[in-house]
């Protein structure tokens, strides 16, 4: 990937909309500490949770099953092989640290803001969970694993065949993961919110830093003669 190293346009405007979700995450994390259930929450879950079709359970279920450790843990390690293997060492490193990084802030935001999940008589909750739901780890998770997979095969992978299946299951998975945790009741809205902004923060340091990289990367061009 090659990247005009006069243009740190890019850069500059990821790297303030990392601080700017990071600012958004510290005021939502405030305001469901203080005041735990925020309005609309409990009105989207319900209305979410009435679709009770089949088909739509069974998808809910297993766009989040990917994203508990057993399955996750292996997956991230495999796929960091694969692009280590691949020559791809960079990207391999990156992959490893934003998904580690992502996962340790939400369990550590988790711990400060200890909002519990949802409960009560109009809440569908499937399965048992540890009691903290804010912000979601598996939406913190998938946005910056699945995230950076969509990035580097839009960015790098070109003719690749891999390229268009990861492009297509990325963009899914990250988009579904949000719904599905809120369909199995095992976050509020607002939870989903908080792992969205989570995990963007450590996808866009990722991808700051990798453009930098290529920047530096990149070899300098020959400056034309000033002898006519």
């Amino acid at each position: 990937m090659i990247f005009d190293r006069r243009n740190v346009a890019p850069r500059a405007w990821l790297g303030a909309s990392a601080v700017l979700a990071a600012a958004a995450l510290y005021y939502l994390a405030q305001a469901v500490g203080q005041v735990g259930t925020l309005p609309g929450d409990l009105t989207l879950l319900v209305a979410w949770q009435s679709n009770r079709e089949y088909w739509l359970a069974v998808v809910m279920l297993a766009v989040s099953w990917l994203g508990f450790a057993l399955p996750f843990l292996p997956l991230v390690l495999l796929v960091t092989v694969a692009i280590w293997l691949s020559g791809r060492r960079r990207q391999a490193g990156l992959l490893l640290s934003a998904t580690t990084l992502a996962y340790a802030m939400s369990f550590v935001v988790k711990e400060l803001v200890r909002r519990p999940r949802p409960s009560g008589p109009e809440v569908w909750v499937y399965g048992h969970l540890d009691p903290f739901g804010f912000p979601s780890q598996h939406v913190c998770s998938y946005t910056a694993f699945f995230g950076l997979l969509l990035y580097f095969a839009f960015a790098y992978w070109r003719g690749e065949p891999y390229r268009w299946p990861t492009l297509i299951a990325s963009a899914l998975l990250v988009l579904l993961i949000g719904s599905s945790r809120v369909y199995l009741g095992a976050h509020w809205p607002s939870d989903v919110l908080g792992g969205y902004l989570l995990g963007y923060v450590a996808w866009a340091l990722a991808v700051v830093y990798d453009m930098g990289q290529s920047v530096v990367a990149r070899p300098a061009a020959p400056q034309e003669s000033q002898d006519r």
